[in-house]
C-alpha cells in the first residue's frame, strides 16, 4: 500500500512537471508569432503592445502553474495559496494599469 501512494504521488508530480513544460512551449510560441512591425515606426505603441502581450503571458504562466500545483499536488497547500493570492494580485494592478 505504501509503495502504491509513493509511485501515484510521482506519477502526479511528474505529469504536473511535464504540463507545465507544455505550457511555457506553448506561452514561448505565442511570444514568436506576434507581429509587432504592423505599426510601423511608431515605437511607444509597440513597446506598450509588447509589455501587455509580456504581462499577460506572464500571469497567463502564473496562473497555469497554480492550477497545475494545485492539481497536482507539487506544492504545500499554503503554497499553492500564496501563488494564487499573488496571481489575484498581479491581475488587479495589471487591470488598474491598463485603465489609468
Amino acid at each position: 500500500m505504501e509503495l502504491e501512494q509513493i509511485c501515484a504521488d510521482f506519477t502526479l508530480k511528474v505529469g504536473g512537471m511535464i504540463t507545465l513544460i507544455i505550457l511555457a512551449f506553448i506561452a514561448g510560441n505565442t511570444l514568436k508569432n506576434v507581429k509587432l512591425n504592423e505599426f510601423g515606426d511608431d515605437k511607444p505603441s509597440k513597446m506598450k503592445v509588447a509589455m501587455k502581450l509580456v504581462a499577460n503571458i506572464f500571469i497567463f504562466l502564473c496562473l497555469e502553474l497554480i492550477l497545475i500545483a494545485g492539481i497536482f499536488r507539487l506544492f504545500n497547500d499554503q503554497v499553492v495559496l500564496l501563488l494564487f493570492v499573488s496571481g489575484l494580485a498581479a491581475l488587479g494592478v495589471k487591470l488598474v494599469s491598463d485603465l489609468k
